[in-house]
């Protein structure tokens, strides 16, 4: 008998609704799954979609949240899950207003493939409000014959529009800046970037980068990337619909710092499943980001999702100052703690933003620090409104300053598929920065974690800090274990 498995997460996300200058609550939830077969290597999977104040907005900053969708199925004889190919052709799939479908074409690169890995939903007109049971039909094509269970996933992400921005503010740890000077280089370009010690070229004050070859995501270009981190309920599932060897290698049980994903193959759970997903090795996020279909991001990236066009501010965190509210336990709501509704309930001074970091020894809920009225500055925001980039977790990054991260493609997306024997678990996507721990692989952290020392805010001259959106102090890493202050989120 055939089964169709619901996929519903009920998270407490986040998203800016640039009109009003608010971060607002977000529910995401995927119900009302059925299945309608078109023929034997063809289906239908219907649902319902929904989410609290989703934006689309054709002023500044020029963007939109949406939800990454994909589909996995089970072989119910042999128990192994794989990726579902969706159609390519857009009218293969239905969508009710206000609503479009998107196929942004990359899984096609770099040769034609002729299918998708997943499909974007988003507003298809500017607005905001609440998605509320949006009836969407995804075509699965070239499904292996057999039974099947099947699970829909929804990630939340936001664009992230193309332009030029700033890399450095000049001053701290690392910082890019122009050739001999300390101004800040602008990023005009999606092709090949010279890095030298001269104007007008592209430096740093140290963990110099390399040049930027022409296929290296400097930044300039649009990208969706997931407005959260991923938690610990989204790295459960993915440990759920991966083959047992495989789940056996990504799994970390170990109860610490907050993280309490526990269980065996296939029945991982957290109890704190909104919380971040902390003790992540690199190896980790990458095979998460290749089941997901998704890529890591470079470290100029980093910088354009904090900073958006604006002109940088020295020391500055991701929502634009340089001053900063420290998370401790005491500064989170009584009974809150790692639940859905965790919260932060101190007071913020105008001008400060918030962020955990050394005053907690454990990650916070993907979007701790929101409410119904909070502003970019109290949420933690950057400007597109992507959430907790500076602060909670390390962001694993590809770096600029090495030959493995040099070479890294942004055209390289996951396709849905881990290593099999003889190394499960493994990411396998071609230019990605090796795994293996060896020294200098090609990958940093930006954006500190919950071990960063936060740096001193005004009135006293500010200070640097690891979480600080030009601190690089870590773009380059030898080998990257499971620490309790790393996790990560990918783009696409």
């Amino acid at each position: 008998m055939k089964n169709v498995r619901n996929l519903k997460s009920i998270m407490l996300l986040f998203a800016l609704i640039f009109s009003f200058l608010f971060i607002k609550a977000n529910n995401v939830s995927i119900s009302n799954v059925s299945l309608t077969a078109v023929d034997d290597s063809t289906k239908k999977i219907n649902f319902n979609l929904s989410w609290d104040q989703s934006w689309r907005t054709s002023t500044s900053p020029n963007n939109h949240d949406a939800v990454w969708l994909f589909v996995k199925y089970k072989d119910c004889a042999s128990g192994n899950w794989r990726h579902a190919k969706l159609s390519d052709t857009l009218v293969h799939h239905t969508v009710a207003a206000p609503l479009e479908l998107f196929i942004d074409g990359k899984d096609s690169y770099p040769t034609v493939l002729n299918y998708a890995n997943g499909i974007i939903a988003r507003r298809s007109a500017s607005g905001n409000g609440n998605i509320a049971n949006v009836a969407i039909s995804l075509e699965m094509i070239k499904l292996s014959p057999g039974e099947h269970d099947y699970r829909i996933f929804g990630i939340e992400m936001v664009y992230i529009p193309t332009g030029s921005f700033y890399l450095g503010d000049g001053i701290n740890t690392g910082t890019f800046k122009v050739g001999n000077t300390t101004d800040p280089f602008q990023v005009t370009t999606d092709g090949a970037i010279t890095a030298a010690n001269s104007v007008p070229n592209l430096y740093a004050s140290a963990t110099v980068p390399l040049n930027i070859l022409a296929a290296f995501p400097t930044g300039y270009d649009s990208i969706y990337c997931m407005k959260y981190e991923i938690s610990q309920g989204q790295y459960s599932d993915f440990l759920n619909t991966l083959n047992q060897d495989q789940a056996t290698v990504r799994a970390y049980t170990a109860a610490a710092n907050g993280n309490n994903i526990s269980g065996i193959w296939p029945n991982y759970a957290s109890s704190t499943p909104d919380r971040a997903n902390n003790h992540m090795a690199w190896a980790d996020m990458l095979a998460y980001l290749d089941w997901s279909c998704l890529r890591p991001m470079s470290e100029m990236e980093f910088e354009k999702i904090c900073r958006g066009p604006a002109i940088p501010i020295r020391y500055e965190y991701a929502w634009g100052t340089s001053n900063m509210v420290s998370v401790t336990a005491a500064t989170i709501l009584g009974g809150t703690d790692g639940q859905p509704n965790e919260q932060f309930i101190n007071a913020i001074p105008l001008g400060f933003g918030v962020g955990c970091m050394n005053g907690m020894s454990r990650p916070t809920r993907c979007g701790f620090a929101s409410t119904a009225t909070s502003t970019r500055l109290e949420a933690g925001a950057t400007f597109y409104g992507v959430m907790e980039m500076t602060g909670n977790l390390n962001e694993y990054t590809i770096t600029t300053a090495h030959v493995n991260g040099q070479n890294f493609s942004s055209i390289r997306i996951g396709d849905g598929q881990l290593a099999l024997t003889p190394t499960p678990g493994e990411a396998d996507v071609l230019t990605w920065p090796s795994t293996d721990g060896t020294a200098n692989t090609g990958f940093g952290t930006r954006g500190g974690g919950i071990e960063s020392a936060a740096g001193a805010s005004a009135p006293a001259a500010p200070t640097s800090s690891t979480a600080q959106v030009s601190e690089r102090s870590r773009a380059i890493w030898a080998n990257a274990p499971r620490y309790y202050y790393t996790g990560g989120r990918g783009v696409r």
